[in-house]
């Protein structure tokens, strides 16, 4: 049997709740979502990030900026997030990649960038 801490609104409910704006029943609420079920992206469709490019030294390392255009899902649920980088490049990240090899703000790859030039 579902419980309230099954939902994927778990947290806005038990906050409603505990005002008494609502009541905490799982069973009759008609906005009850497993959240076993939600797979939620590390971005959304229209997001900037950051993806470092490293040279092959005759050149400096730079910062080619992209915008996420798809996001989807494979067969054995991964997320698939589709990016075309003002380079021309389109690259196709895993959610597992952001914080890795591609990021959601500029500092963040610079850091990256320089850490790899000052090893």
């Amino acid at each position: 049997m579902a419980t309230c801490k099954d939902c994927f609104h778990h947290n806005v409910c038990e906050a409603r709740a505990n005002l008494g704006d609502i009541t905490a029943d799982a069973e009759a609420c008609e906005n009850f979502i497993d959240s076993s079920r939600v797979i939620v992206p590390p971005c959304k469709v229209g997001d900037t990030v950051y993806l470092p490019m490293e040279t092959d030294g005759e050149c400096e390392p730079y910062v080619d900026v992209g915008t996420v255009f798809a996001i989807g899902i494979d067969e054995s649920c991964t997320i698939w997030i589709s990016v075309r980088y003002e380079s021309g490049l389109k690259y196709y990240h895993t959610s597992d990649d952001f914080g890795k090899t591609v990021f959601f703000t500029r500092e963040e790859v610079e850091a990256v960038l320089k850490k790899a030039s000052n090893p």
